[in-house]
């Protein structure tokens, strides 16, 4: 199984599950390996949103055939959706209070798990070992976003002064070349000196 938080509406959550379905799949078999090797899997994705805005707490899916609903593919696969969200009564009392807390903090007494879980969250935060480690990796994952960014930037550069260049030559204004081309107005100036047509 795997398991992922979601905060953050994702358009593209599906597809998401899909590939941590492929990495999972990957990781069980070397090549050349039996397919009857494969475990069954389970991909849990604890959301902060309803993605299908149904009011489910749970959104439970596997490959069936489309001409007949009951005809499952038995490729032992299921995608689980949790929503912290949820309006409907569709899931246990444990699971409800568990969402509650991914969703509110709000502690339910009576479950074990969940004390044990804010427990665990409680002893964490205040190690200060384990939240340096925490903040050093946030900080380099930023830092490779940041550095991709710019690698990205720059790779596109010239063809982004090639189009911006066709533009002014075409007599297209100012304006409209600022917004859709999002370079400096320095260099929009420095360009416009050049080809601007009289």
């Amino acid at each position: 199984y795997s398991v992922e938080m979601q905060n953050v509406l994702d358009e593209y959550l599906p597809k998401r599950s899909r590939y941590y379905q492929s990495l999972m799949d990957s990781d069980q078999l070397e090549k050349g390996d039996f397919y009857g090797n494969l475990k069954t899997s389970f991909i849990i994705l604890i959301c902060r949103f309803d993605y299908y805005n149904e009011g489910r707490h749970i959104y439970t899916f596997e490959n069936r055939c489309i001409q007949d609903v009951d005809i499952k593919k038995g490729d032992e696969v299921q995608t689980i959706i949790l929503n912290t969200k949820g309006t409907m009564n569709d899931i246990s009392k444990p699971l409800k209070a568990f969402l509650d807390y991914i969703e509110t903090g709000a502690i339910d007494n009576e479950d074990y798990l969940i004390k044990e879980i804010d427990d665990s969250v409680v002893f964490n935060n205040s190690d200060k070992k384990w939240r340096n480690e925490i903040m050093t990796f946030e900080q380099e994952l930023k830092n490779t976003a940041y550095l991709a960014s710019k690698e990205t930037a720059a790779q596109y550069e010239p063809r982004i002064k090639d189009m911006v260049i066709t533009m002014i030559k075409s007599g297209i204004d100012k304006d409209t070349i600022l917004e859709t081309s999002k370079i400096d107005e320095s260099l929009y100036e420095e360009l416009a000196k050049m080809y601007k047509p009289e």
